[in-house]
């Protein structure tokens, strides 16, 4: 998950222009697990996903580098990474107001 790459979805809509204006066929790139509309674009999402995956390997005693390529595949641990990934940003929201109030 690299904090630099643009969502999925812009990437598909710049080859969309592509093909037409070149009349060439491209299709779609399928989009990352964690991509997820519309946190998918702010870089703090891909560092929350990051610690949500980080602590959901502390909880089962695993290493989180074991666990990072295969959660796509455990429907149940993914959707407790993006629950929690939600929760993470929705403190970080609620930080940046209590610091501007």
């Amino acid at each position: 998950m690299s904090s630099l790459a643009p969502a999925t979805r812009y990437v598909n809509e710049a080859r969309r222009v592509v093909a037409r204006r070149y009349g060439i066929d491209l299709r779609d790139l399928p989009s990352q697990w964690w991509e997820v509309f519309p946190f998918d674009d702010d870089p703090a999402w891909k560092f929350c996903v990051g610690r949500a995956i980080d602590e959901a390997a502390w909880r089962s005693n695993v290493d989180p580098a074991w666990l990072r390529p295969i959660v796509k595949n455990l429907p149940g641990t993914k959707i407790k990474v993006l629950d929690r990934a939600r929760e993470l940003m929705r403190q970080i929201a609620e930080d940046d107001r209590a610091a501007f109030n």
